[in-house]
């Protein structure tokens, strides 16, 4: 049997600058104006977290994870910005769904309302 310490736990779980990184150029690439809303400080700090998230929720792949960002990035880091807000927390809270599951299901569940368009949000002239 396999056992990992809470300290090699938590040093597995931190995501290394160089993955923030690549994850950060993606949605630069991806989601300009929902990137240029932010700066690069808080961009990266909004990464770190979703991660973590992604993390508590069986999430550890790196496109599941670089997804997951993206979903957060565009709809909000509580999903806040899309009526399925309830649904998409429920597919993550689920206990057996595959990881790669969920977040496939997620994106289907918050892209329906929108007809897979990106979500942009309101701004002043």
């Amino acid at each position: 049997m396999l056992t990992i310490r809470r300290a090699q736990l938590a040093a597995l779980m931190s995501a290394p600058d160089d993955f923030v990184e690549r994850i950060c150029e993606q949605l630069e690439r991806r989601l300009p104006d929902h990137v240029d809303r932010l700066g690069p400080a808080e961009l990266a700090a909004l990464v770190r977290r979703t991660i973590q998230l992604g993390h508590e929720h069986g999430i550890s792949a790196a496109s599941g994870l670089g997804e997951l960002v993206a979903l957060v990035l565009e709809f909000g880091e509580h999903f806040e910005r899309s009526p399925e807000q309830h649904h998409a927390w429920t597919l993550l809270e689920h206990h057996t769904l595959p990881a790669a599951l969920k977040v496939r299901l997620v994106t289907q569940k918050l892209r329906a309302r929108t007809g897979g368009m990106t979500l942009m949000l309101h701004q002043e002239p």
